[in-house]
């Protein structure tokens, strides 16, 4: 493979795992009440009520429901391999069979019956789209789910890349491919129908505010709008180490005050999957060095105030936070102990907010390809 071919690839991969990695805190243009389930990561379904469940894509090709207080499995299911939203009782989710290359499947069932499907679907993609729940070396396919009274609106996106062992500008029959599209599938007669990328097929969601979107212009911010349970607001960061300002208004539109947060050294990371916390971290210094390479401060969205300040290993990670537990994110890993490398997965770690202390630990199935590259190709000088 050329040099410019395997920059193409590594560029690929790095904006897949951006893709996989992004959470969006709150659907736009909601002013009302925070639902009370939200997507962690994509195929991590958190349900905060009902003493705390995540269904989360098992590294055992199903889907697992896990009590979050103790992080013991509630049940395990093969009925599907991807979740991709709750609504009330019903567990909406991407299945995999071998069936033809570009059919979508979707399943819905009751999570009190987690091995009895409510509904199944095939929906039939373009024929250059290859429908997959995990990356390949060369190709990605993600999908968004949200519902509305009856339909189930799925936008979904396919990115191939062309791997070759030869420069692709030698080549004009080589080519990427980018596909994007949206379904809304009606649950009663399970009709699906294509629409075109920019309309919004059954969609109740109400637009941004407007106080919310001149705010957005007038300070070049690029989002997102998070969602506390008493306000809405926007974070505009400051110059490196700076930290940020955030900019509040309560439900009805009133402007709050604006808060200057972090600062001293502290980064601003990342806002919490469900909109409420703010993360900012720094290096550690003196002894304290031993708990953790990094110092992170979690703060509340709606008041600006320090929820707590705990060390880790990690600059920082997407995380949320459940009563006196914090969970975060756990990127794949290899470590040498004692004289052996040792290969970290994927995964969801709680941890004591008060203490830092990890409680449990639970791998989660890896969407992005992270295995070896094609070999570079030797050029003949002759």
């Amino acid at each position: 493979m050329s040099r410019t071919c395997k920059i193409k690839l590594l560029l690929f991969m790095l904006i897949s795992a951006a893709f996989t990695t992004m959470v969006t805190a709150t659907e736009v243009g909601k002013s009302d009440a925070i639902p009370s389930t939200f997507e962690f990561r994509p195929g991590v379904i958190v349900d905060p009520d009902n003493s705390g469940v995540v269904y989360l894509m098992s590294p055992e090709n199903g889907i697992e429901s896990i009590d979050i207080s103790s992080g013991t499995r509630i049940w395990f299911t093969h009925l599907a391999q991807k979740p991709l939203l709750l609504k009330k009782k019903l567990l909406i989710a991407q299945y995999q069979s071998p069936e033809q290359h570009n059919s979508l499947q979707i399943v819905g069932f009751e999570i009190t019956a987690p091995n009895k499907a409510a509904f199944k679907t095939n929906i039939i993609l373009p024929t250059d789209v290859q429908v997959s729940i995990v990356d390949s070396m060369e190709s990605s396919f993600r999908i968004n789910a949200s519902i509305s009274e009856r339909d189930l609106v799925l936008h979904w996106s396919y990115l191939k890349h062309a791997v070759s062992g030869i420069d692709n500008n030698a080549n004009d029959n080589i080519s990427d491919v980018s596909k994007k599209g949206i379904v809304k599938v009606n649950l009663d007669s399970m009709q699906a129908v294509h629409f075109p990328l920019d309309t919004k097929p059954g969609q109740s969601e109400a637009r941004l505010p407007d106080f919310v979107s001149t705010k957005l212009a007038e300070e070049n911010l690029p989002g997102p709008v998070l969602y506390g349970e008493r306000v809405i607001a926007v974070v505009k960061r400051k110059s490196a180490n700076q930290g940020i300002t955030l900019f509040r208004w309560d439900h009805a539109g009133n402007a709050l005050r604006e808060l200057d947060l972090f600062g001293h050294g502290m980064t601003y990371r990342y806002a919490s999957a469900d909109g409420r916390y703010l993360l900012a971290s720094k290096r550690s210094d003196g002894a304290k060095d031993t708990h953790g390479k990094y110092l992170w401060n979690i703060h509340s969205v709606d008041t600006g105030k320090k929820l707590a300040e705990l060390h880790n290993e990690r600059v920082g990670a997407w995380f949320f936070v459940w009563g006196t537990l914090l969970f975060h994110e756990v990127l794949p890993n290899s470590k040498l102990v004692n004289g052996k490398w040792l290969r970290e997965p994927l995964g969801l770690q709680a941890i004591n907010i008060r203490t830092g202390a990890p409680l449990w630990f639970t791998p989660i199935r890896d969407l992005i390809y992270r295995g070896e590259l094609p070999p570079e190709m030797l050029q003949s000088t002759e």
